[in-house]
């Protein structure tokens, strides 16, 4: 009797320990970051993409320049060096628009509105050129073909708006530009120094993917002018495990801040991926123009703006082979 007992015993157990350990299993594979589950969830970075669209105003249009607008040395250069940055760095793909007109602005934009974007897509919008402020305080952004009317300026309100219905969770705008902190008119606030170590976490931990990330980086406050001066990056450029020698960029002081800025992020964050907040910073703390307009104070202005995720765009790394 007690061996049929003892058999019934250990039969019983073994069952509960098999069921145990399917259940676990399950649950393993339900969550695991290779499940289809997570991949909906989450998307896996071959579903994630990194896009840069870039507008950089150099020439402007005969009668623009009739108008006072004269043509900028080096917005293209500007453009162009950051081009060469986030797509070998970083792994953009990058669209630039040299001396866009204001129908060519528009239609990228619209263009942003309506593409269908994956959860941790990530998106960098940059403008390098004139800027402009009426007298009643509104801001706007000077294109090639800038005409006599207003409504030939790209309103930054307007541009606002635009950007609030695209559809992607983590977008960032950097407008290197006089009077560019006027994009912040219906406000913006600073973002807190996160947890600066982001050594194995997953993309998924660090981008947002269910709610709006916005970040702004300007070159001037609402209330300034800025002046474009130009500097030689002179070091060999080293993007992941492509090393191109003797690469050279005559930026602007304020691109020269914003690459030193992400080249210190690359350092402080061991090649891992770099916070756009982390890189905000350092931009307000290294531009500083040697030569202010009539001894008005020039600073950079970097904050997020709208609804916001506490996760939010990162400088991911190309892998190295």
């Amino acid at each position: 009797m007690r061996k049929v007992l003892s058999q019934t015993f250990i039969f019983l157990f073994c069952s509960l320990l098999l069921t145990d350990i399917t259940n676990a299993q399950t649950f393993a594979s339900n969550y695991s970051t290779k499940s289809s589950k997570h991949k909906n969830t989450f998307a896996p970075a071959e579903d994630r993409e990194d896009i840069a669209v870039i507008f950089a105003v150099s020439k402007h249009s005969k009668y623009a320049r009739k108008l006072g607008w004269e043509d900028l040395k080096y917005s293209i250069e500007d453009a162009l060096a950051l081009k060469w940055t986030l797509e070998n760095k970083f792994g953009f793909k990058v669209t630039l628009y040299e001396d866009p007109t204001w129908e060519q602005m528009n239609l990228a934009m619209k263009k942003l509105q309506t593409q269908k974007w994956n959860p941790l897509d990530q998106l960098f919008i940059f403008y390098s050129g004139h800027g402009h402020k009426a007298p009643d305080g509104t801001g706007y952004l000077v294109p090639s073909n800038v005409g006599e009317s207003i409504k030939t300026y790209y309103k930054m309100e307007y541009l606002r708006g635009q950007i609030d219905q695209i559809r992607c969770n983590n977008v960032v705008l950097t407008i290197d530009a006089c009077f560019s902190s006027t994009f912040l008119e219906r406000g913006g606030r600073d973002i807190p120094l996160l947890e600066s170590n982001t050594d194995n976490k997953e993309t998924h931990q660090l981008l947002s993917s269910n709610q709006p990330f916005r970040y702004f980086i300007g070159s001037s406050p609402s209330n300034r002018e800025v002046v474009e001066r130009g500097i030689y990056l002179k070091e060999p450029r080293i993007a992941g495990n492509i090393k191109t020698a003797k690469k050279k960029f005559k930026v602007s002081e304020f691109m020269k801040s914003l690459l030193e800025a992400i080249e210190m992020g690359e350092k402080e964050y061991r090649g891992g991926p770099i916070p756009i907040w982390y890189v905000g910073r350092q931009v307000e703390e290294l531009f500083e123009p040697k030569k202010p307009i009539r001894g008005q104070e020039i600073h950079a202005r970097a904050t997020r703006f709208g609804i916001q995720s506490d996760k939010g765009f990162h400088f991911i790394p190309v892998p190295s082979n």
